[in-house]
């Protein structure tokens, strides 16, 4: 099925404004977030600054990629489109773009399980500061960044050239006006679908297993141990729930969007109009993710109140902290 109403909310211009917008919120957000975890991470927290400036830079990544330097506008259900981006300057093969775009969305999904793993293993685990753990976590993580690397070639094993992506993309989608191939660096990433649907849709579930299995055995450790004092349970479990919410409310605002797309694409199902609502709101995933961990973290909320309301820093901040989480 195919629908073109030939209306402005259609068109590569309001994708392209809305993506330009966006960025002019997520740059300083982003920069001010980064500024925050490096400076006002305090002492007891030291041990998940490294992981929390890591989700951060790659959300980050992600922002500076999908709304300035590629901007891709995209129809699903065929695997083309073309970018508005700044890199379209640079005369990057779009093949290139498209590799790294996808890839992208695939390294955050790793980063968010690593960053779950690295709650279950410091508060879990009793060999986590162990050389042998370090080496497994090495040879683990080792394994799981290379498959993002990997997941996403048997999709370009059947890129045509292309001529033959215009004729067929025309063939496909014939409701969208024929000047959609003529644009500059129109590219086609497969002619088959499914492979691409089935890529992303086997990494989803081969990362979102993962970070299952460490966020149940990290929340029924928390929950149902009665090895740790009262009050070192309750503030390490007041913690963990900091993080979960971290990490669910930018989830909630994409999962939408990304359900969308995957539906689209396996439904041949074309919409530019909803297409580009869901990649806008797929891109404001890193506005939820940077404010929610201003706000969830006491630390980093009390650091913001003080930079723009000039408010007298609380003592008991970073106390509490470090009384709460003697596992960090």
């Amino acid at each position: 099925m195919c629908t073109w109403r030939n209306s402005y909310f259609e068109s590569e211009e309001f994708y392209a404004l809305a993506s330009h917008l966006l960025s002019i919120i997520q740059v300083p957000l982003n920069i001010f977030g980064t500024y925050i975890i490096w400076y006002k991470t305090p002492q007891s927290m030291e041990k998940v600054k490294f992981i929390m400036l890591l989700l951060h830079l790659t959300c980050s990544w992600f922002d500076l990629l999908f709304n300035i330097l590629i901007i891709p506008y995209i129809v699903y259900p065929a695997s083309s489109g073309y970018p508005l981006g700044f890199i379209l300057y640079l005369r990057v093969p779009t093949s290139v773009l498209a590799y790294i775009g996808i890839t992208s969305i695939c390294f955050l999904g790793c980063v968010l399980m690593t960053f779950f793993e690295d709650r279950y293993n410091r508060i879990v685990r009793r060999d986590a500061d162990t050389i042998a753990r370090f080496r497994k976590r090495v040879i683990y993580f080792s394994v799981n960044y290379s498959i993002v690397f990997v997941c996403i070639l048997p999709a370009f094993l059947t890129t045509p050239n292309v001529e033959e992506s215009k004729l067929i993309f025309r063939q496909k989608i014939p409701c969208l006006p024929p000047t959609f191939v003529e644009k500059p660096g129109f590219f086609m990433l497969t002619t088959d679908t499914t492979i691409l649907v089935a890529s992303l849709s086997g990494y989803l579930l081969f990362t979102g297993s993962q970070s299952g299995y460490f966020l149940y055995n990290t929340f029924v450790y928390l929950f149902k141990t009665k090895s740790l004092s009262t009050r070192t349970l309750q503030m390490q479990r007041q913690f963990f729930k900091a993080l979960c919410i971290q990490a669910a409310i930018p989830l909630m605002a994409v999962i939408s969007p990304c359900i969308y797309i995957q539906v689209s694409a396996g439904l041949s199902y074309v919409d530019m109009m909803w297409s580009n609502f869901a990649m806008i709101l797929l891109t404001t995933h890193g506005i939820w993710s940077t404010l929610t961990m201003l706000w969830v973290h006491k630390a980093y909320r009390q650091a913001t109140f003080e930079i723009f309301f000039c408010k007298k820093p609380v003592s008991s901040v970073t106390s509490t902290y470090a009384n709460s989480i003697v596992k960090l």
